[in-house]
């Protein structure tokens, strides 16, 4: 009696530009394929769901089979873009299409593109910019963060200037925290301590991180900033600051960030050997 094997199907252009920069998970690729909804909902949001592969690896693949630039800034760093850019390109068009522009010579412009769907838009972006698109692919996560620089959130409203984007421009600082209670006491020590406390979490949302983790023993303190990307070491406060810090962050539990969608939980533990400090952002 012969038996006639069922036919896997062929890969389509995504998994097989994934394949050439990563090794997936045979497992999840059949998941993938044996789920419902393949074929009829959006493939990128499938593999993002099964964990098949990340918004950046999706990205680098995309880069990789184009030939095109992949647009990956440190998450923890400025961008390196002037927020006139934003002015290069209607702003509801570029939030529509989840697209963002980087920069602008005589003739083209940078533009950062999450799908090659967004090719397509060449014309378009000639029409409202005058300059010819040049893309590269970015994670949809990178391109939200440009959102948020370029036009104060990601469904806000167009605002263009021509100051240098940093880490903090796009939070406008933790507006629903009230850092002056937080930041209370009457020596240097205590409010140099909160100002820390409150840029390493405008850091923190700017990068759109999962945990903060500061630990302090007894050879040193250090930070950690975790993303999608891992983690990341930022510069560690002073030695002294961490008791205080400790306490200025209980204040923080449950206050939500001005997305209105992330709320930061704060775990303390305290031994002989160390002190440790994670805040979570749910």
């Amino acid at each position: 009696m012969s038996v006639i094997a069922e036919k896997q199907p062929s890969d389509p252009l995504l998994v097989k530009a994934l394949r050439r920069v990563t090794q997936l998970d045979p497992d999840k690729v059949a998941a993938l394929y044996d789920d419902p909804g393949f074929g009829e909902q959006s493939l990128e949001e499938m593999i993002l769901r099964s964990g098949l592969a990340d918004a950046w690896q999706i990205a680098a693949a995309y880069s990789s089979h184009y030939r095109l630039p992949f647009f990956d800034p440190p998450p923890c760093e400025p961008l390196p873009i002037d927020r006139q850019v934003a002015s290069s390109i209607d702003g509801d068009f570029c939030l529509t299409h989840h697209l963002a522009p980087l920069n602008v010579d005589e003739s083209h412009v940078e533009v950062a593109i999450r799908s090659p769907d967004s090719l397509k838009l060449a014309d378009e972006v000639k029409r409202l910019s005058g300059k010819q698109m040049r893309p590269m692919f970015a994670a949809f996560e990178v391109i939200e963060r440009l959102h948020r620089c370029l036009y104060g959130s990601p469904t806000g409203a167009v605002a263009t200037g021509s100051s240098q984007v940093s880490e903090a421009s796009s939070t406008q600082g933790l507006a629903k925290i009230e850092w002056d209670a937080i930041e209370s006491g009457n020596t240097d020590t205590n409010r140099e301590a909160g100002k820390y406390l409150r840029s390493l979490i405008d850091k923190a949302v700017q990068a759109a991180a999962t945990r903060v983790d500061v630990r302090l023993d007894s050879q040193a303190c250090r930070v950690f900033v975790v993303t999608s990307q891992g983690r990341h070491e930022l510069p560690a406060p002073s030695a002294g600051w961490v008791p205080i810090i400790q306490s200025q962050a209980a204040g923080l539990r449950g206050v939500h960030t001005p997305s209105g969608y992330r709320s930061i939980e704060v775990e303390q533990r305290r031994n002989d050997r160390c002190r440790e400090l994670h805040l979570r952002f749910a």
